[in-house]
């Protein structure tokens, strides 16, 4: 690259860091202000607020909208209307729920061996130290911990408070921000794929408005920081793909770095990355060109593990822990499934046809319980009209079924290096997940929130598909697959939206 593109390239960085810190701070001060006020968890009080800031944005948008009349220009605007309306769905989930519903291995807060799970990791860095054990979630690495821990000190400097139990709420504001970055760079990415129009406007609003991804950015644990090291990382091995320089190699090894400082399960992203790198290697090796690929591999191991090994390091010196540490759960557990046949565990089952919400002491079925887990993860939501639920609930199954079907389609009609990287990177956590649950057959493992990334690959292949279908909009089966598609994303983008309006506590 030359000297006016590299400048370029180092000035979208910077700009990007600008606006992740704005975000940060901007979700920060809501919810510093969204607590003194009392809206936390004041669902009512909530929903009024995120209402007006639907309609501020809305009425914006149109006046954006109008502005202009070329249809490339306008699908950006709405582009950037869907993310804002997106962080609002954020947000606002994270205001309404407090901190110790919905969430997962949370723990509770108090002194010494009371303070356990999640909060208490969090407290113990709020308060200067790191876990003298590595019992309850004290194995996993401090990433998450120290920024939420951080994040509570300076709510606590804005609010005039001392102690870390009494401001532990803005602890979600990380994987709330966590959220809202992976959002962006999931609209990056539909750039970099070069998803435009119409197709790209489709792809986004399944993202902006998965419901995962409102429940992972409202809660105090890791997996929300962790999953967006996991979408950092794939844009990043695409771009790297597409050139390998030392600015893209570095930053691909700070991403796994931190993720697998934030969660040891990031390094299942390893596997796609490791084909890409070594593909671009034998390339290169055949033109006698890759001693300084080689040094870039030298430096992306030392980088990478240097960040993501240290604490593993450390556990392992302390504790004897293994790097692929998971604590046992007694076979006597209420959530223990595996005295269920592996054709019940992983066959088919019909039991999704009458039953909408997840329950993780009955349920042993892995792929129902990770379909419905994607709509409402392992809880119940009486609060919502069955008879919506119901249409919501088919909608959404008849949706993830086509996006699968479109995925196998498009690699074996239209395939590309790009979609092998992306297929590489859905078999991979699919594969880990499979695995994951054959070692440990618990309800609690069957959860969609190990493997959020595989969500973003398939709404890739359906913006890839709609790409293909606008330039051959006169043969029918395209025409009416993608009509059928684009009516049943903005159909369940609208339901996703009004049932966690109604869902509150």
């Amino acid at each position: 690259m030359d000297i006016l593109q590299l400048n370029t390239e180092k000035n979208k960085r910077m700009h990007h860091l600008f606006w992740c810190m704005v975000i940060y701070c901007g979700v920060l001060c809501v919810e510093v202000f969204a607590e003194k006020w009392n809206y936390i968890g004041n669902a009512n009080a909530v929903h009024t607020l995120m209402f007006m800031a639907f309609g501020c944005v809305l009425v914006w948008g149109a006046r954006q909208l109008g502005k202009t009349t070329d249809f490339d220009a306008r699908s950006i605007k709405i582009l950037w209307i869907i993310f804002l309306l997106g962080m609002i769905m954020r947000v606002g989930y994270m205001l309404y729920t407090p901190w110790y519903l919905r969430g997962h291995d949370v723990g509770a807060v108090g002194v010494d061996e009371n303070c356990i799970g999640h909060a208490g990791y969090v407290l113990r860095l709020f308060y200067g130290k790191l876990p003298e054990n590595n019992g309850s979630q004290f194995y996993h690495p401090p990433l998450y911990h120290f920024l939420a821990a951080l994040t509570m000190h300076v709510s606590g400097w804005m609010r005039h408070i001392a102690r870390g139990e009494d401001v532990i709420e803005s602890a979600k504001v990380v994987s709330t921000v966590a959220s809202m970055i992976a959002l962006y760079q999931c609209k990056c990415m539909i750039d970099d794929l070069g998803i435009k129009g119409k197709a790209s406007i489709i792809t986004f609003s399944f993202l902006a408005f998965f419901p995962n991804y409102y429940l992972m950015g409202g809660r105090i644990n890791n997996d929300c920081l962790a999953f967006m090291f996991c979408v950092l990382i794939l844009r990043y091995t695409i771009l790297w793909y597409r050139d390998s320089n030392w600015v893209n190699t570095i930053l691909l090894a700070v991403w796994f770095g931190f993720g697998i400082m934030t969660k040891v399960s990031v390094a299942t992203m390893a596997l796609g990355t490791a084909i890409v790198m070594l593909y671009v290697f034998w390339q290169q090796w055949k033109n006698k060109s890759w001693k300084g690929l080689f040094l870039k591999f030298c430096g992306f191991g030392i980088i990478s593990g240097g960040l993501g090994l240290w604490y593993a390091i450390r556990n392992y010196i302390l504790y004897q822990q293994s790097f692929t540490y998971v604590p046992d759960t007694s076979l006597d557990s209420p959530l223990y499934c595996g005295d269920h046949s592996v054709l019940q565990r992983f066959g088919p089952d019909f039991s999704f046809l009458t039953n909408i919400f997840n329950n993780s002491y009955a349920d042993y079925n892995v792929f129902t319980f990770l379909f419905r887990g994607s709509l409402f993860g392992e809880w119940e939501f009486p609060a919502l009209p069955v008879e919506f639920v119901k249409l919501y609930y088919c909608a959404w199954w008849l949706l993830l079924v086509v996006m699968v079907a479109i995925m196998i389609y498009m690699l074996v009609r239209k395939s590309t290096k790009m979609m092998y990287v992306l297929f590489g990177t859905f078999v991979v956590q699919m594969a880990s997940y499979i695995w994951f649950n054959i070692q440990f057959p618990f309800g609690c493992t069957m959860d969609y929130r190990y493997i959020p990334i595989t969500t973003i690959v398939l709404a890739f292949f359906t913006g890839m598909f709609g790409m293909q279908a606008s330039k051959k909009a006169d043969l029918p089966f395209y025409n009416y697959a993608w009509k059928g598609i684009q009516i049943l994303v903005v159909f369940c983008s609208i339901c996703s939206v009004t049932a966690y309006m109604i869902i509150g506590v």
